[in-house]
């Protein structure tokens, strides 16, 4: 907060006093808070996203203690799916004060960013065969992988990123050009 900066916080269990007090809340009062839906249809599915905003903190008191919080969030995301439905309440902290068409929007972009990143992690990169367990081996992995990632996928040729990381590792030659175009563009 000191360099002016807002945030939208994912609140997860491990909160526990937190995530308590703000899902019971929520829950319990969502009727009469301000709210925005978003329909979605594709892969065979229906995904309905019901964004509600808290603006009136003081009957969380937990929330209080979070610099900058002006608005507590919940999504009811349901799923439909041939005739089975999922749903499914997300919470999220933040320090802006906006509607909730604008909260909405921002987490649902939030979740396909991480998507996207996520299958190209598993699809590009297998990384769910990767084995490593001892140490920062885990976290070293992912970075590099993500490192590897954003220099493959900046190249400008016809390839998918999979087909140029089997390319780059036959290929020195490829690897150096890779190297040499991520390297000028940093410049």
């Amino acid at each position: 907060m000191d360099k002016e900066g807002d945030y939208i916080l994912s609140l997860k269990k491990n909160q526990k006093g937190t995530f308590e007090q703000v899902s019971d809340y929520m829950r319990a009062n969502s009727l009469g808070l301000e709210h925005d839906i978003d329909i979605d249809f594709g892969s065979g599915r229906i995904e309905t996203r019901t964004c509600y905003v808290l603006k009136d903190l003081q009957f969380i008191e937990n929330v209080l203690a979070w610099k900058g919080i002006k608005t507590v969030i919940m999504v009811d995301a349901k799923r439909e799916l041939s005739h089975k439905t999922q749903q499914e309440y997300r919470f999220y902290l933040s320090s802006k004060d906006q509607n909730a068409k604008y909260f909405n929007k921002r987490i649902r972009q939030h979740w396909s960013i991480e998507n996207q990143l996520q299958w190209h992690l598993v699809v590009s990169f297998d990384e769910d065969r990767c084995r490593t367990k001892m140490g920062n081996g885990c976290e070293n992995h992912n970075t590099l992988r993500k490192i590897a990632l954003q220099t493959l996928q900046q190249q400008k040729d016809k390839h998918s990123v999979k087909e140029r990381r089997k390319k780059a590792g036959w290929n020195d030659q490829y690897l150096i050009s890779i190297i040499k175009n991520t390297q000028n563009k940093c410049v």
